[in-house]
């Protein structure tokens, strides 16, 4: 048995890391509010000892394409823009179902055993893994994701049969597949958020999505592609192990060690310390597309980094254990986006020979 042996995860010449059996994947397109946080998250998997591979699913017209400079930063699988599958429907989280089909019928598709799907706006603090996250053929683990309503009320009968609601899971965010399973479920994922995208029975003013953001002007629920995700999964005969603490969103309170210490933290929601901070990768959608490209060279074009939140003092006493975790989060996460966007520019803007003291991954 070969598994005491694997247990020191440290690379050592000739020994296999378990955690390297991982291909990491996300979804982005050309435009720099995706470019910083995609530069956030591969730094993150760099810092914690480049398991297995990462490869950014990048999605663009081919005009995008054309006058795009971030092609380089890290390892890269281009595809299709498919955000206007629809052309009466420009709907960019059709990029996500649409460039992990178009990755898993390339050459390029991964060798290793397991896919690790995660969200670009992701902080990653230490390598997935099976031994802790159990998945199996058969099985995707998954976090938690209890505003899907849909799963669980009559929406689901307007799209699966009896036999496949039984699999339905409310999940989303990060998944781990077997290699096989992904193959079989990434077209049904794009087939069912198109289904689910398209039908006017789910649009405003149903309120069965759990979607809390349609509206009469916009009727169509954004988290349609969440649910073409659990129709199309469990359609392919697959199953969920649901996990709620792998995790944290920032800003959110951790409610125990397994939370405080999550393989993930997303930076999706607003974070705040009383009146003091507040941040929110939102409110980038005020600035101009100048002010967005974090990762432009030359001293003009440097932008202020992303304020981070200070901690509490040791000295007061009235703040509990998982406060100080909640703001320790924060900090870490903010920071961490922040050396991202600094190596990434660096990588980027430093003339080639010099030397560079940030760690790179070799593309593939």
């Amino acid at each position: 048995n070969d598994d005491d042996d694997d247990d020191d995860e440290r690379p050592r010449k000739g020994r296999r890391r378990e955690v390297d059996d991982y291909h990491y994947v996300f979804s982005a397109d050309c435009k720099p509010y995706m470019d910083w946080q995609s530069a956030a998250l591969y730094q993150s998997w760099i810092d914690i000892g480049s398991p297995g591979e990462m490869t950014r699913l990048l999605s663009c017209t081919e005009e995008e394409y054309g006058r795009y400079e971030n092609l380089e930063m890290m390892p890269t699988h281009k595809t299709p823009d498919f955000s206007h599958d629809d052309p009466s429907d420009a709907y960019s989280a059709y990029n996500l179902p649409g460039s992990i089909k178009h990755w898993t019928q390339s050459s390029n598709f991964t060798r290793r055993k397991w896919v690790v799907k995660l969200d670009a706006d992701m902080i990653l603090r230490k390598p997935f893994t099976v031994r802790e996250i159990p998945a199996k053929i058969g099985v995707v683990a998954a976090g938690y994701y209890g505003y899907l309503s849909g799963v669980k009320n009559d929406m689901a009968a307007m799209f699966v049969g009896p036999a496949v609601r039984e699999r339905l899971a409310q999940v989303g965010g990060w998944e781990i597949f077997a290699r096989s399973d992904i193959v079989k479920a990434a077209p049904l994922w794009f087939e069912y958020t198109r289904k689910v995208r398209r039908d006017p029975r789910v649009w405003w003013p149903y309120k069965g999505t759990g979607d809390e953001f349609i509206t009469k002007k916009a009727p169509r629920p954004w988290i349609s592609e969440m649910y073409g995700y659990v129709f199309g999964v469990a359609s392919a005969g697959l199953s969920h192990n649901v996990n709620n603490d792998v995790q944290m969103y920032a800003g959110s309170k951790p409610w125990n060690a397994k939370s405080a210490n999550s393989f993930v933290i997303h930076y999706g929601l607003k974070m705040s310390k009383g009146t003091e901070y507040e941040w929110d990768k939102h409110f980038e959608y005020a600035k101009s597309e100048t002010e967005k490209d974090k990762l432009k060279c030359g001293k003009e074009n440097r932008r202020d980094l992303f304020p981070v939140c200070d901690l509490y003092s040791d000295d007061d006493r009235s703040i509990d254990k998982y406060e100080r975790n909640r703001v320790e989060l924060m900090r870490e996460c903010v920071s961490k986006i922040n050396r991202g966007i600094l190596l990434a520019r660096k990588r980027k803007c430093m003339p080639k020979g010099s030397s560079s003291s940030s760690s790179s991954s070799s593309s593939s």
